[in-house]
């Protein structure tokens, strides 16, 4: 039905087409998170207060070690208006074995 949609459409139409169907999980703050990372809530307020537009992080962990905190952080971000960049991956301790999945 959704490739239907597609036939003739330009590509921007096509990604609304898509937006349009997705229906969007309900966001549930992870326990925890206010303190956990209260460091992150605050450079979001103080950036998006002082008309910053993107903000950079030192490594993916800065805004969640899951799913749950990760989504959390992005939505944060959005809603702050901010865009996010990050200056680099995480580290591994030497001769650690990289890591399939975190959850």
């Amino acid at each position: 039905m959704i490739a239907e949609q597609f036939r003739g459409r330009s590509f921007d139409r096509a990604v609304s087409i898509i937006a349009h169907n997705i229906v969007a999980m309900p966001r549930v703050t992870p326990p925890n998170y206010q303190t956990k990372f209260a460091d992150f809530i605050r450079l979001c307020r103080k950036s998006q207060a002082d008309g910053v537009q993107q903000v950079v992080i030192a490594s993916p962990s800065i805004i969640g070690d899951n799913y749950e905190e990760i989504i959390e952080s992005l939505s944060r971000l959005a809603e702050a208006g901010l865009g996010l960049q990050i200056a680099g991956p995480e580290t591994r301790s030497p001769g650690a074995p990289a890591e399939i999945g975190r959850n």
